[in-house]
């Protein structure tokens, strides 16, 4: 028996559009994505916090990024799943801003 994490979590009773990326998606369900049980992540709040830092001076610097419109996006699946490339557009900004 194998547990396949990257299948976890894609009940759409569960979660709503579970191929779409909604960073903001409230409220947060219970995942799989660091594991559960005995086999729960060690490193799981430290990778949180850096995940929430990166995505704040991520936006802080460029407000209007967005997943550019019309891409499929496509996964690698292994242990974890992954998307492969996600492609993001914004607005040009002024040089010195």
């Amino acid at each position: 028996l194998m547990l396949v994490f990257g299948s976890a979590n894609h009940d759409p009773e569960v979660y709503p559009e579970p191929e779409e990326i909604q960073i903001d998606r409230c409220p947060v369900k219970p995942h799989m994505g660091f594991g559960f049980g005995a086999h729960i992540c060690l490193g799981r709040n430290l990778a949180r916090l850096e995940v929430e830092e990166l995505l704040k001076a991520l936006f802080t610097r460029i407000p209007d990024l967005k997943v550019r419109p019309g891409v499929t996006l496509e996964y690698h699946v292994s242990e974890a799943r992954s998307v492969r490339e996600l492609p993001g557009v914004c607005a040009p900004q002024a040089r010195g801003s």
